[in-house]
């Protein structure tokens, strides 16, 4: 199968949640009072907006120098721990259809591993390669968290527990285009893929972190068509506990990274 060059090595392995920060590790110790994983848009040259996954239409603007602290080249999904500024000071939760302006803490920030592999099982491309055996190319995770998966801002988000060694690893999805899309039900069944290129001379270890896999954008006018503002969500997954599918709802928009602006 082609994969995307998306390769996460053992030496990344090593933060809180099982893989380490494409941030900086400079920041107050004082513990910010929000945190919540963010699509990020932008650049360092015309500022960066986080699309704030915790409500509806949530943006956050990080002030020039706290976004300074931060390495935020190539990366495209992270958990933002921040404050909010001063003149934002009494506010307790964030409200939806809000931009607020942040001061990020990058000590307790980090990068979410994110893929973009999203294979439709029917198309000319991956008919062409000869790529019929991909669920048997798939290799097992151990088990994922059913409460905490989740589509928003054109990624799937989820806490899956896998082995990995020294080697590159792999995520995506792939669907049947035919059987796996139901446009007019509000129903959309993907199955996840995953290679942790290890073999029995390796070592290894177990993990659980937060995972983001880009979705498949070539679905969105599909469902638009149909009229839904929602759809439901199965992820099939290829873990060793046997464990059920994980299901989320997810609205119709989240396709897309929606325009910052």
């Amino acid at each position: 199968m082609k994969k995307t060059k998306l390769a996460v090595l053992f030496a990344a392995l090593v933060s809180v949640l099982g893989f380490t920060s494409c941030l900086d590790s400079e920041g107050t110790s004082n513990y910010p009072q929000f945190q919540a994983a963010v699509t990020i848009t932008g650049d360092a040259l015309t500022g960066y907006t986080f699309l704030c996954d915790a409500g509806e239409n949530i943006k956050l603007r990080p002030t020039t120098a706290s976004a300074s602290q931060l390495k935020l080249d190539g990366v495209k999904r992270a958990v933002m721990a921040f404050d909010l500024t001063e003149e934002q000071a009494n506010v307790t939760q964030l409200q939806p259809n809000t931009t607020y302006t942040i001061v990020v803490n990058a000590a307790y920030s980090y990068g979410i591993p994110t893929y973009t592999m999203a294979v439709d099982t029917l198309s000319s491309q991956y008919q062409s390669a000869g790529n019929d055996s991909i669920a048997v190319k798939g290799k097992q995770i151990a088990s994922a968290d059913a409460n905490s998966f989740y589509v928003k801002n054109g990624y799937m988000t989820f806490y899956p527990r896998f082995n990995y060694g020294t080697s590159p690893l792999y995520f995506g999805l792939y669907y049947d285009g035919e059987k796996d899309v139901d446009a007019a039900k509000g129903s959309l069944n993907m199955n996840l893929y995953f290679n942790n290129s290890v073999d029995g001379s390796y070592a290894m270890s177990s993990a659980a972190s937060v995972i983001s896999m880009k979705m498949p954008v070539e679905l969105y006018s599909k469902f638009m068509q149909s009229g839904k503002d929602s759809i439901d969500v199965t992820l099939n997954l290829n873990a060793s506990t046997n464990q059920s599918p994980l299901k989320c709802r997810m609205a119709v928009s989240d396709f897309m990274t929606p325009m910052a602006y």
